[in-house]
């Protein structure tokens, strides 16, 4: 069910706080921007609020102990009472009644303040989009390795040695002479080694 009452917004705040009660919004402006707070003359602890501090040291400790003090200065006592009152008097100023409108949309904070601005109104239903005519994605392809396949190396076959020409083998002519007397002279062919020099006989 929509929210219609009156929403109160602290100016002083940004983005704005809004609560739904008035004194919510003055209590938020005097913890918060007042500068003001309370301590405690028998423990000397200093709370934003009268109420806030129940018990001193097991005892009940009523809002006659508690005693005003400025936090800026330090001031206490007549004097920053007298401060206190000036200020919650026009504490009204620092306070602004927001239109009544839709809040449906906003979570309640449990001490009472909402946000100011509201969620995101939720666009109509538009249909929905009918799928593509284009024809259904082919599966993915595995990515592969592209890399050429290393060539294999082939057993050589062993080649016979090509055949050398040996050096051909030097004849040597020896020719020997009989005495004068004969009456022929003969020859012989003795082959020699190369590199023999050649013998006469």
């Amino acid at each position: 069910m929509a929210r219609t009452e009156e929403k109160f917004e602290c100016r002083l705040c940004f983005p704005s706080l809004t609560f739904d009660r008035k004194f919510l919004a003055k209590r938020h402006i005097m913890e918060h921007h007042s500068g003001f707070a309370f301590t405690c003359t028998g423990c000397q602890m200093i709370f934003p609020r009268r109420d806030n501090h129940t018990s001193c040291h097991g005892k009940y400790s009523s809002s006659r102990r508690m005693v005003v003090v400025r936090r800026s200065n330090g001031m206490r006592g007549s004097r920053a009472q007298e401060e206190l009152e000036k200020y919650t008097s026009r504490i009204e100023d620092f306070i602004r009644v927001v239109s009544p409108r839709s809040f449906k949309d906003l979570s309640l904070h449990p001490s009472g303040r909402i946000s100011r601005t509201p969620s995101p109104v939720a666009r109509p239903d538009r249909g929905t989009v009918p799928p593509s005519p284009r024809v259904s994605p082919e599966p993915k392809r595995s990515r592969r390795s592209r890399r050429s396949p290393s060539p294999v190396n082939h057993p050589q076959e062993r080649q016979s040695p090509s055949p050398v020409a040996l050096p051909a083998r030097k004849r040597t002519l020896s020719v020997s002479s009989s005495s004068s007397s004969s009456a022929y002279s003969s020859c012989s062919v003795v082959p020699v080694a190369p590199g023999n020099p050649l013998d006469l006989q």
